[in-house]
């Protein structure tokens, strides 16, 4: 998953996609184990996971902030893992 930014800074967008795929922007998703394993540095303090949460709410469309009804916030979901679905739905749908 990758968020999309306009020139301002503020969050306009974003993309679902596939583990190889690439849309620019900032990836919301990180490693943060592997082998059962914790990654090192992979889990900040709960003071910097508070301050990156608020840095990510501040960048969102003020509406997107407010309590009041907000408009639709954009997420797409990439061609690559729309065919994927279509694919999968096919191959489990015969027979």
């Amino acid at each position: 998953m990758f968020r999309q930014y306009d020139a301002h800074g503020t969050s306009c967008g974003d993309v679902i996609a596939g583990v190889n795929e690439d849309f620019g922007g900032t990836p919301l998703l990180k490693p943060v184990m592997t082998n059962g394993r914790i990654l090192p540095g992979a889990i900040g303090s709960l003071d910097k996971q508070a301050e990156h949460a608020w840095r990510e709410i501040l960048a969102m469309p003020e509406l997107q902030r407010t309590i009041a009804e907000a408009p639709d916030y954009p997420v797409s979901i990439s061609d690559y893992l729309q065919q994927l679905q279509a694919d999968t739905l096919a191959k489990v749908s015969v027979g």
